[in-house]
């Protein structure tokens, strides 16, 4: 299934107004990229997906396949302005690095 989706999208492409998984700006195969991540797979390409749409301010799909052979997309959609103010009072600018030993203290 994965991989009929990865060439339906590059069959997309082939005018220049498909998805380039290839692109990071349009998208990613994860499999390709990190590699099998076993049983934490849709974890890993959601938590990507919310870090991506978070900092680009726009909607990530996430396509994952299950074992019967069937795909699931879900939509990740970043908080608003409002809530990215309210995060920033909390955990810093950047709340992905909020805790980390370099840095992302919360504003004081």
């Amino acid at each position: 299934a994965e991989i009929a989706l990865n060439n339906a999208l590059h069959d997309l492409n082939k005018d220049g107004h498909g998805l380039e998984l290839g692109n990071v700006e349009e998208g990613y195969d994860i499999g390709r990229r990190l590699g099998n991540t076993g049983v934490s797979g849709a974890l890993v390409e959601i938590n990507l997906a919310t870090i991506a749409s978070y900092k680009d301010g726009g909607v990530s799909a996430v396509v994952y396949a299950g074992t019967d052979g069937s795909l699931t997309v879900q939509m990740v959609r970043p908080p608003d302005d409002a809530r990215k103010a309210k995060n920033s009072q909390n955990r810093g600018a950047d709340p992905f690095t909020f805790g980390s030993p370099t840095g992302g203290a919360p504003a004081e």
